[in-house]
């Protein structure tokens, strides 16, 4: 099989640029594009994304996704100004982002997933590349209803999770998080708990190294990884929990296991849990073949 046919059958069905992607002029004085995005984008998206190697790579690692992608990026200040939007038709494109008739035929297409990424200016700075654009899938898809079925089936496995391994009772009221800390909200308790199991317990890098920003990021942080290895990955549960640093020393909140029950929750979440959240992330994919949604 040549080159060009196998891409051509890979689930990126299709990566196009639109609007204007010309080198921009050499920056004034005091002016760093590195810092200051234009048009949407940052000056190493720009590098990613107008080289043809790097088209190539964010390709091939989107080739395991089992849903058909057809991805467009724009840049154009009107697109700039238009930020995870969601599910658009037509009219929107052509009013709002100001294409062309001919680019919208070829946007809309009824057998693929069809995203339009206008810029790269969310709150974390990270590099337009592979992972990036498809964390952001999870973003641009969110308020569908399946996507919704599928964060509250996964942040209620996390709950299960957090009180069969680690003993911790979602809070209700309330009350304090720890020895000598002040009240705090049930909401804000329990966010950091499902957030200290999310980079305990996720195979992504953000999880390992706890870039986590909040626990909602791990909803699309596990859409990206279902998109770029064909389904999600859980490493074991730790003895005990980490929930917070104190003098550079990891403090644990919770219940401690022993190596045997690490042993066996490993498996239990990786024949049950990874599963369920494959089942729910595919259903919400599927529902957006045919669609168009700009991020």
């Amino acid at each position: 099989m040549e080159f060009r046919q196998w891409f051509n059958e890979m689930p990126m069905t299709n990566f196009q640029r639109l609007g204007d992607w010309e080198p921009e002029q050499k920056p004034t004085q005091g002016y760093s594009q590195i810092r200051t995005p234009k048009k949407g984008y940052y000056k190493d998206d720009f590098g990613i994304l107008t080289n043809e190697r790097g088209v190539e790579k964010i390709k091939t690692k989107w080739a395991k996704s089992k849903e058909p992608f057809n991805v467009f990026v724009l840049r154009s200040k009107e697109g700039a100004k238009e930020r995870e939007v969601g599910e658009v038709n037509s009219e929107y494109l052509a009013n709002k982002l100001k294409l062309s008739p001919e680019d919208i035929q070829h946007i809309n297409n009824p057998n693929t997933i069809n995203i339009v990424f206008t810029n790269n200016m969310g709150a974390e700075r990270m590099p337009m590349n592979w992972w990036t654009m498809a964390h952001r899938v999870g973003h641009a898809i969110r308020r569908i209803p399946e996507y919704q079925e599928y964060v509250k089936i996964l942040t209620r496995e996390m709950y299960n999770l957090l009180y069969q391994i680690y003993d911790y009772q979602k809070k209700s009221e309330f009350s304090s998080y720890g020895y000598g800390n002040p009240k705090q909200s049930p909401e804000k308790i329990n966010e950091k708990m499902l957030l200290s199991l999310a980079m305990a317990i996720g195979g992504m890098r953000s999880a390992r190294e706890r870039l986590l920003r909040n626990f909602g990021e791990f909803y699309h942080e596990l859409v990206a990884q279902y998109i770029i290895e064909g389904k999600t990955r859980f490493r074991p549960p730790p003895k005990g929990l980490i929930t917070g640093y104190s003098w550079g020393r990891p403090q644990t909140s919770g219940s401690y296991i022993s190596q045997e029950e690490i042993e066996g929750w490993t498996d239990s979440i990786n024949d049950h849990v990874a599963p369920m959240i494959d089942h729910y992330i595919g259903a919400a994919l599927k529902k957006c073949i045919g669609k168009i949604f700009v991020m």
